[in-house]
C-alpha cells in the first residue's frame, strides 16, 4: 500500500504546518490510475502484455467501463454440467491479468528443502471463479510431491483475488481455470523434456504457465501494494514530529524565496531499514538533496508483510517546502 503524506515546512520555525492525505498517480506498462490512502480510487485502466487495453474499471463505484473482447471458449458450469462456451463477458481479475500473474509469482517461491533435494517438475492447479467473482475450489491436478504442491496452493490462497465473473447476456456462470508452475533446478531455455502434461480444454481454461527456479527469487521483489503496509514506528504523528525535528529548509532556497514540492520514492526493507531514495519530481537542487538526506537518515520502520512474511515495499512521500502558511499545492 502506498501512503502519501504532504508536509508543509514553515521557514520561521522549521515546524510542520499541516498534513493531509492526497491522491497520487500510478502508471506502469500494465496499469494506470490513482491511489488515495493506500486504495485504488476512480477510473483505472489495465493493459495486456501487448500494451493493449483489456479492462477499464471505476474502483470507487465498482462500475466496469470496458472489457476487451475474447472469442475463445471458456469452461463454465451451465445447466448442472461443465461445458465449453463462448461468453459475452469473459472472467478477468479486477486488478488486471498481469497484476494477477505478478502477485502469484511474487508470492510463490521454490521450497528450499525441495530445491536442495533436487526435486523439479510441473505443478498444475485448477480453480473456479464463482458468480460473485471469488476464486474457489483450488485443486492440484498435476503433482510433483514434496512441498512444491502446497507452496502453489498457499500462494493462490494467500492472494485471494477478486474477478469479474463470466456472463452470457445477464446470466452469470461459474468458470474453471488452470495454471502451471514449472519448478526447475536450472534456468533451461526450453521446458523440461519429461514434462508433457496437457490440459483438456473441455476440463478447464488454461491461462498460462510460469517457471520457478530460485528458492530466493522473491527476496528482491519490491511490492507496491502489500497486505499489511509498512509504517513509521509510532504512526503518522510520530513521523511528522520526526521530520519536524530533522528537516531543514536550505538557506539559499529560503533566501531566494523558492517554494515547491519534492516527491521522494524509497524502499522499506524487510528489516525496516530505508534504502534507494530517489527523486520522482523535484523543483530545486538543494531542496531535492535535503529531501533525500532526511529520508536517508530515517530510523527503521515496521516493515510491510505479504502472506505473513516481511517484504520489500516501495513507498512515496511528497515533502513540501513553503515560506508561507497559506501555501497551496494546487498553485
Amino acid at each position: 500500500m502506498k501512503l502519501v503524506i504532504v508536509f508543509l515546512l514553515l521557514a520561521s520555525n522549521f515546524s510542520i504546518h499541516a498534513q493531509e492525505l492526497i491522491h497520487t498517480l500510478v502508471q506502469t506498462d500494465f496499469e494506470k490510475g490513482y491511489v488515495k490512502d493506500g486504495k485504488k480510487i476512480s477510473v483505472w485502466q489495465y493493459f495486456n502484455s501487448k500494451k493493449e487495453p483489456e479492462l477499464v474499471i471505476n474502483h470507487t463505484t465498482g462500475r466496469v467501463m470496458f472489457i476487451s473482447k475474447d472469442t475463445a471458449n471458456y469452461v463454465i458450469f451451465k445447466n448442472g454440467e461443465w461445458v465449453n462456451s463462448k461468453l459475452d463477458i469473459h472472467p478477468i481479475p479486477i486488478a488486471g491479468t498481469h497484476n494477477f500473474y505478478r502477485l502469484i509469482t511474487d508470492t510463490l517461491k521454490y521450497p528450499l528443502k525441495d530445491f536442495k533435494n533436487g526435486l523439479e517438475g510441473k505443478v498444475v492447479i485448477t480453480f473456479d471463479v464463482d458468480t460473485s467473482g471469488f476464486t474457489t475450489n483450488y485443486t492440484i491436478i498435476k503433482s510433483i510431491g514434496g512441498s512444491c504442491d502446497s507452496a502453489v496452493l498457499a500462494a493462490f490462497k494467500a492472494i485471494d483475488p477478486m474477478w469479474i465473473p463470466a456472463r452470457i447476456g445477464r446470466d452469470k456462470y461459474q468458470a474453471k481455470f488452470a495454471m502451471g508452475y514449472e519448478f526447475r533446478l536450472k534456468k533451461y531455455d526450453s521446458p523440461l523434456e519429461h514434462e508433457d502434461f496437457k490440459i483438456d480444454p473441455k476440463k478447464a481454461k488454461f491461462l498460462d504457465e510460469f517457471v520457478v527456479n530460485d528458492p530466493n527469487h522473491n527476496k528482491n521483489v519490491v511490492f507496491n501494494f502489500v497486505e499489511n503496509s509498512a509504517e513509521f514506528i509510532g504512526g503518522i504523528q510520530a513521523l511528522v514530529k520526526w521530520l519536524e525535528k530533522n528537516l531543514r529548509y536550505p538557506a539559499n532556497a529560503r533566501r531566494m524565496g523558492l517554494e515547491g514540492r519534492v516527491t521522494v520514492k524509497f524502499i522499506i526493507e524487510p528489516d525496516g531499514s530505508i534504502t534507494n531514495p530517489q527523486i520522482l519530481k523535484g523543483f530545486d537542487r538543494e531542496c531535492d538533496k535535503e529531501a533525500i538526506r532526511v529520508i536517508s537518515i530515517m530510523p527503521k520502520w515496521k516493515p510491510g508483510t505479504q502472506s505473513g512474511r516481511p517484504v520489500r515495499q516501495s513507498y512515496v512521500i511528497p515533502i513540501g517546502f513553503s515560506l508561507s502558511e497559506h501555501f497551496n499545492w494546487r498553485n
